[in-house]
């Protein structure tokens, strides 16, 4: 990318935010947002799960398009004296495992793991159901840990690539493209080989010899609690899709497999995450009633 590029998103990524924090601004000003408070999420899908866990008399969920746009709005909107009537609910991504918080933030909540998906992920509710309404058969028990350890090689490389600011490109390289349609499994040096083909990926130059010594000093660290926090939740899911299709071949549109994901999270587990008990005191504290 040349510096005129560069100098071109920088400034729509500054005109987002900006429109970020005047809609919410806004929103916060109007008759709309009475004795409601405005929950600041990264994504559309996300707007549509939170959306589902909270009493709509009492929250309004807005996206942000992503995390770095949620710290624009509270910064800016905190500043101003909404910290009471705003909180923003960010994807841990590897925060957790990095050990890093957001102490200076009182309104900032992270996810339990990895992100919004893998929390549905965690619930068997939702492995079960899904499984079972797109196969008529009951999925295996051990399902949800078969994804993370297929996908794990792809998850430390992708930890690796966060903490070490490569900016490897991995959004326009589908899970699905290198999962086999035979057995439905993931072929991780594939998946690898077609992310390093692209032109945009193909000019940095990869420390492998580095990135090898970091894995062998971080692999055996990888616990069944750890999985969940280094897996991608979109990965996790696209994979789960594919395996279904592979499972039981069939015309089955993806983005109506997330949202049935998403409408099968039973409310009740939601509400017993780390992430919904630390909402849920800001808002007796602040608020003095829950959201629910």
């Amino acid at each position: 990318m040349n510096s005129v590029e560069t100098a071109l998103r920088k400034g729509e990524e500054k005109s987002k935010f900006i429109d970020g924090i005047a809609t919410v601004l806004l929103t916060l000003r109007s008759n709309v947002a009475k004795d409601k408070i405005v929950i600041v999420v990264e994504g559309p899908d996300d707007v549509q799960l939170y959306r589902r866990m909270y009493d709509s008399d009492k929250v309004i969920v807005y996206a942000a398009n992503n995390c770095r746009h949620i710290f624009e709005i509270l910064n800016n909107l905190n500043a101003k004296g909404y910290s009471n009537h705003l909180i923003g609910i960010k994807d841990a991504d590897f925060d957790h495992v990095n050990g890093k918080n957001y102490n200076e933030y009182n309104n900032l909540f992270l996810t339990d793991w990895h992100d919004a998906e893998i929390a549905e992920l965690e619930s068997r509710t939702v492995v079960e159901t899904v499984w079972n309404k797109y196969t008529a058969s009951n999925a295996s028990v051990n399902l949800k840990e078969s994804i993370y350890n297929e996908l794990l090689e792809l998850s430390m490389l992708k930890w690796y690539n966060n903490n070490f600011h490569l900016n490897i490109l991995f959004k326009r390289n589908k899970i699905g493209a290198s999962v086999s349609c035979n057995d439905g499994v993931f072929d991780y040096t594939l998946y690898k080989a077609s992310v390093f083909a692209r032109s945009d990926n193909a000019e940095k130059n990869f420390p492998e010899t580095a990135y090898r010594l970091w894995y062998l000093n971080h692999i055996t660290d990888i616990t069944s609690d750890v999985l969940p926090q280094i897996t991608n939740g979109h990965d996790a899911v696209e994979l789960m899709y594919s395996k279904i299709k592979a499972y039981k071949p069939q015309n089955l549109v993806y983005r109506d497999f997330t949202q049935s994901i998403r409408d099968c999270y039973p409310i009740s587990e939601y509400h017993q995450t780390k992430l919904a008990t630390a909402i849920d005191k800001w808002a007796r504290e602040n608020l003095g009633t829950p959201l629910y």
